[in-house]
């Protein structure tokens, strides 16, 4: 195979003492040995996650048809609980009574989740609730896979580690437009403290801007949910977001997190979600 023809040729350059030939061919050797590494524990990823997916939904399409049908998945979700939320805004409001309306929204969808969501819930847009400046309402996945509601986020703006949600692109965006938005990769620090996308949709009452509906979706299990993809695409496949930033891949040509490069020889092809993309080579 290609590995082995690249063993010979740094076999062929230590006899020739040719030494910058030799660490050349090394070098490929090596990044092939790892891209079949990465390839393979995709493989082994997609044989343990696609037999119940695939057996659901066969034939469900490329990468791309996949990577569309989650993000509807999540849009579906939050954007009923948001209209249900807004009536509680047509009168001033506490945390108390607020959090009896997301008891409402949230618990009877808790139990029925798809996999891929991590943590539920919502962020209150600064001052509109009556009796505190910064909150939220949110539920975490837990080791057992049900939902708990997570008390972590340190929300006293007095303190170092306040978490400011509000300052983020999950709250900043819908509230500048009107519309979700997605934020991420990113580490969630303060919170889960892991490698998440964020999406989140405005919840408005009137002309009002109240804050958002938003779920958090691993980058670990959306990995899972989207390996039997990238494990069969021929060549380089990575899942880019809308600032060209990897999502996920199946090189480690292009990590999670980095930004693609503007030469990258690989064909894009848009996903009609959020400016997201798919790039082959």
């Amino acid at each position: 195979g290609a590995a082995a023809a690249v063993m010979r040729a740094v076999a062929d350059a230590v006899r020739a003492g040719d030494a910058p030939g030799a660490r050349a061919s090394g070098e490929q050797l090596v990044a092939r040995l790892v891209t079949e590494l990465v390839r393979k524990r995709l493989q082994m990823i997609a044989a343990q996650h696609a037999p119940r997916r695939w057996s659901q939904r066969s034939g469900a399409g490329e990468l791309a048809d996949e990577v569309r049908r989650l993000l509807d998945l999540t849009l579906d979700l939050l954007e009923p609980m948001a209209d249900e939320l807004a009536p509680a805004f047509e009168r001033p409001v506490t945390s108390r009574e607020l959090n009896a309306d997301l008891a409402r929204v949230l618990m009877p969808r808790l139990g029925s989740l798809d996999e891929i969501v991590h943590g539920l819930g919502y962020m209150a847009e600064v001052g509109v609730l009556t009796d505190a400046a910064h909150w939220m309402h949110w539920w975490q996945r837990t080791a057992d896979g049900a939902f708990d509601r997570d008390y972590r986020h340190q929300l006293d703006a007095a303190r170092d580690d306040f978490y400011d949600y509000a300052a983020r692109a999950y709250l900043t965006r819908p509230r500048e437009t009107g519309e979700a938005n997605v934020m991420g990769p990113y580490i969630d620090h303060g919170g889960v403290d892991d490698n998440i996308v964020t999406v989140s949709v405005p919840v408005a009452a009137g002309p009002g801007f109240r804050g958002v509906m938003a779920a958090d979706l691993r980058m670990a299990t959306l990995e899972q949910a989207l390996a039997p993809w990238l494990a069969r695409a021929d060549g380089v496949c990575v899942v880019l977001n809308a600032e060209s930033r990897v999502l996920l891949s199946n090189s480690v040509e292009y990590i999670v997190g980095d930004v693609l490069p503007a030469d990258a020889a690989l064909e894009l092809t848009g996903i009609d979600r959020f400016g997201w993309s798919i790039g082959r080579g």
